[in-house]
């Protein structure tokens, strides 16, 4: 579930966060959705070190 993106103000890079039950799934969405039109870096945040991450939702840690 995509939770906030933000693009450059030429919409040259934008970045995104998501909500997903695993790096390498989310990784593969992305790839598969865009190819080779766009570089996707994905990457786990940390929690204790990001400021204004949304809550995780109960039904998503059971996942």
């Amino acid at each position: 579930m995509l939770l906030a993106s933000v693009t450059q103000d030429d919409a040259a890079r934008a970045m995104c966060i998501w909500e997903a039950p695993s790096l390498d799934g989310l990784q593969q969405l992305l790839d598969g959705a865009f190819g080779d039109a766009v570089v996707n870096d994905c990457f786990v945040a940390d929690p204790a070190r990001s400021v204004n991450l949304p809550a995780a939702r109960p039904e998503a840690a059971q996942a």
